[in-house]
């Protein structure tokens, strides 16, 4: 990573992967630096990590973040992607209690159009969090659900050449 990006805080620290707030200097623009820890000696790894994060880079859809950029630096590989600074629905649940019955419905239809959506990318999320599902107010008063980490479990596993399940198991999905 150049001097394009500004790193700042740390904010959040997966089981994959650490998360950071930062700007992009260039363009001026807040983004999220997700970077992953390289492992052993065997490079064969970059290969696969630079498939796999240029699938996910074309996955349009706004419930997902879009990836702006990826690659490998000294510090290992990492992911440049846009920041979703909006309320996960842990927190809306905990300060407001629960969603109308329609809320609830929205958040399932958008949530099954961002997974049919990516599903062209031949990935799969593994288990998907609440603390990783976060919505924006629309003018409208209706709600745009976002998954947060979309990608991220697979990439660790396509680089460490495993198939590890990353999530708690009362959060499996089908697939």
């Amino acid at each position: 990573m150049d001097e394009r990006y500004q790193v700042g805080s740390l904010t959040e620290e997966l089981v994959f992967c650490k998360q950071y707030q930062a700007e992009d200097t260039l363009i001026q623009r807040p983004v999220q630096i997700s970077r992953f820890v390289p492992p052993g000696a065997d490079e064969s790894w970059k290969e696969r990590f630079g498939l796999l994060s240029s699938e996910l880079a074309t996955i349009a859809h706004p419930g997902l973040p879009i990836i702006y950029d990826h690659g490998i630096d000294a510090d290992g590989p990492f992911l440049i992607r846009q920041l979703q600074s909006s309320v996960d629905i842990n927190c809306h649940l905990v300060e407001q209690g629960a969603f109308s019955e329609f809320e609830g419905w929205e958040l399932a239809h958008q949530t099954l159009e961002i997974f049919d959506a990516a599903k062209t990318s031949g990935n799969f999320h593994g288990a998907l969090d609440p603390s990783h599902i976060r919505f924006m107010a629309r003018p409208s008063g209706a709600k745009r659900f976002t998954i947060t980490d979309y990608g991220l479990a697979e990439i660790y596993n396509h680089i460490n050449g495993s198939s590890d399940y990353l999530g708690a198991p009362y959060l499996i999905s089908p697939e």
